[in-house]
């Protein structure tokens, strides 16, 4: 007996709430290095992608269209877990979002997926520890506590070493920061 604005509403919360519940999931089987297990499943990222950013933007009105996306390959499609991809696309677009009040670009181009920013860059520190191979060391600041960027930005990194894909830092200064995420497992 809802009307069509309220089931709309009502169908976000439930997405919402269904997110969280997969974040926390996914939070916990990283912090036990746990794969998660029989979770896989075959996605097409360009609705992972849409789907990120109409939650963002409905989350936070001053994200409407700031995100822009370019895609040559619709139907590139992977085999993996819907939760992992969703929580790095979420914080790669939130911390873009958050570096610039410019456009974020989002690109799908064969197998590879850039998210660029028009921001100030990354501070030095922060581009060194997310390119170190191995375990991923603490970025912290000086009182030792994670910022949002940084803490997202590790799970950024976190994620895509579990799901096997490369994560490289293709630009950052006073022009911006261009994350470049090389897909290897296609389905």
């Amino acid at each position: 007996s809802l009307s069509a604005p309220d089931q709309k509403t009502l169908s976000r919360i439930r997405r919402a709430m269904q997110t969280m519940r997969d974040d926390t999931d996914v939070l916990l089987e990283l912090a036990r290095s746990e794969a998660p297990e029989g979770d896989a499943k075959t996605l097409v990222l360009q609705d992972i992608v849409q789907n990120t950013i109409d939650d963002l933007e409905h989350g936070n009105p001053t994200h409407a269209g700031r995100i822009s996306v370019c895609n040559n390959n619709l139907e590139l499609r992977v085999k993996t877990h819907p939760a992992l991809v969703r929580m790095l696309f979420r914080n790669l677009l939130q911390n873009a979002l958050r570096h610039t009040h410019a456009g974020v670009e989002v690109r799908l181009i064969e197998n590879r997926i850039s998210v660029r920013d028009f921001g100030l860059g990354l501070p030095s520190k922060i581009t060194e520890h997310l390119s170190t191979i191995g375990a991923p060391s603490a970025i912290t600041s000086s009182a030792g506590e994670f910022s949002n960027t940084t803490f997202g930005l590790l799970i950024v990194r976190l994620v895509c070493e579990r799901l096997g894909w490369d994560l490289e830092i293709a630009q950052s200064d006073n022009k911006g920061t261009e994350f470049l995420i090389h897909v290897h497992s296609r389905a």
